[in-house]
């Protein structure tokens, strides 16, 4: 909590990647299943990642809908 990560690389493909730094907000450890939560603030990033950033995010929401519709119908 309260650390610095000055590399954060988002591979969203093998052409698309995200560089960012970032700021670690808190530390969540579930011991039982080996899983260790991060959550991050992003501190620093060019314009043009952060629209790739925005891009992914849509992109994203929009499939969560679709998988939601469907589930609905």
């Amino acid at each position: 909590y309260g650390d610095h990560i000055p590399t954060c690389m988002i591979k969203v493909t093998d052409e698309r990647k995200i560089l960012a730094s970032l700021n670690v907000c808190h530390v969540v450890r579930k011991r039982d299943i080996g899983i260790l939560r991060i959550g991050a603030q992003f501190a620093e990033m060019s314009n043009y990642d952060q629209r790739e950033l925005e891009h992914l995010v849509a992109e994203m929401e929009r499939e969560m809908i679709k998988k939601i519709k469907r589930v609905n119908s």
